[in-house]
């Protein structure tokens, strides 16, 4: 049987989680579009590679 504490911190863990998880995933998101713009700028306008001619 849980009590008040043990559900309280499942609650903080499973919260600070879904927290970290989105900031990564935001972060990894604007990494690929920086990643493809940068590529643009390159003129490899049919890849997000930053090798040309990939």
């Amino acid at each position: 049987m849980k009590t008040a504490a043990t559900s309280g911190r499942d609650l903080l863990e499973r919260t600070l989680s879904t927290v970290l998880q989105s900031f990564t995933g935001g972060v990894r998101a604007i990494l690929a579009v920086g990643k493809g713009l940068f590529a643009r700028l390159r003129d490899a306008a049919n890849s997000s590679s930053l090798v040309k001619g990939v």
